[in-house]
């Protein structure tokens, strides 16, 4: 799978889901917040629903690992967050 960079997933899946696996970040000796800004990454999904992309991500769990999933654009209104 092909690594792309935060600018090319944001413009090829634009106001999307996208689960990502391989990634790399811009310096990864950081700690905290900063340690997870993405410069690259392998998309493994895209989806302008959330919830399609559970099936896949446990799926795929099961050959490699799945890091994390983003939204593309502005959240939607209403959107509530889980910490």
């Amino acid at each position: 799978m092909e690594m792309l960079s935060i600018d090319q997933i944001l413009a090829q899946y634009p106001e999307q889901w996208v689960l990502i696996g391989d990634y790399e970040v811009f310096d990864p000796n950081r700690s905290g917040i900063k340690r997870h800004l993405i410069s690259r990454a392998v998309v493994l999904g895209a989806s302008k629903d959330k919830r399609e992309l559970i099936p896949l991500a446990n799926e795929i769990r099961k050959i490699r690992e799945v890091k994390t999933w983003f939204f593309t654009g502005n959240m939607p209104q209403g959107t509530r967050y889980l910490l």
